[in-house]
């Protein structure tokens, strides 16, 4: 599921850096964008792509928004 933290997560990996970061459901990246950085991610670590997707969301909650 892709909101504001899974996507604030996958940018602090290192992924869709060529995007804002998001601060609100307004600018997410496209899905297919996300989930072929989730898929990459999931594909290094081993974890299901549903593990990552729930690590990169519970990492977005801790992650600090830039301000």
């Amino acid at each position: 599921m892709i909101d504001v933290n899974a996507a604030r997560a996958i940018q602090a990996l290192g992924y869709l850096r060529d995007l804002p970061s998001p601060r609100d459901d307004s600018n997410l990246p496209t899905w297919d964008r996300y989930l072929a950085a989730a898929r990459d991610l999931a594909l290094r670590t081993g974890w299901t792509l549903r593990d990552t997707d729930r690590a990169l969301f519970k990492a977005g909650q801790t992650t600090n928004a830039p301000s």
